[in-house]
């Protein structure tokens, strides 16, 4: 809005200067005598009293133009004020980061490292369930509960050694063997039989 305020201005101005130079030279025509006559008085007058409109019309453009470089300057600061602001609001951000990734004050952190021959692997056995009779069964062992088919066997491996306990069911006949603890060995396969009594 207030460039094109400056623009019509601008405009204006350089309209009425055009206007007085044009009237410059017509006068600066007629004001040329032929030899022996006598050169009118009116255009030396008009000239004249154009000489102060001249210089009012330069310094109104020199003004516009200051005022311009001025709009100019006022422009980039504002932009350089929205980069400082937005240089500011990454910084914080970037120190909010940080700081997240920061360990917790009084956390403590140990790093080591394992050689590949220095730990031994967990020693476990199978345990196999065979399921001989002709009735679907459960077995609940380690807190899992396995349904067995008629004539199934199911082994499960990776099982730790050491004292283990389980229980049986067979559909129709209920609890078939009551909770009971074995031991299973190192590579051990354990079986466990079911049928129902």
């Amino acid at each position: 809005m207030i460039h094109y305020q400056y623009h019509r201005m601008l405009s204006g101005l350089l309209l009425g200067a055009m206007s007085i130079s044009g009237l410059g030279a017509a006068d600066s025509k007629e004001g040329v005598a032929s030899p022996g006559a006598n050169p009118p008085a009116t255009p030396l007058i008009q000239t004249t009293s154009l000489a102060p409109m001249l210089e009012s019309v330069q310094k109104q453009l020199a003004d516009i133009q200051i005022s311009l470089q001025s709009l100019k300057a006022q422009d980039s600061e504002v932009r350089l004020r929205k980069l400082e602001a937005d240089l500011a609001l990454v910084r914080g951000q970037l120190t909010r980061i940080e700081s997240s990734l920061k360990p917790v004050k009084g956390e403590s952190r140990t790093s080591f490292s394992i050689s590949p021959g220095t730990v031994s692997p967990p020693q476990t056995g199978t345990i196999r369930l065979s399921n001989t009779s002709a009735y679907y069964a459960s077995v609940s062992l380690g807190g899992l509960i396995y349904r067995i088919a008629p004539g199934q066997v199911l082994p499960i491996p990776g099982q730790p050694v050491g004292d283990f306990k389980y229980d049986v069911k067979a559909d129709g006949f209920g609890l078939i063997q009551p909770v009971t603890q074995r031991t299973l060995g190192k590579d051990e396969v354990f079986t466990i039989f079911i049928y129902p009594r």
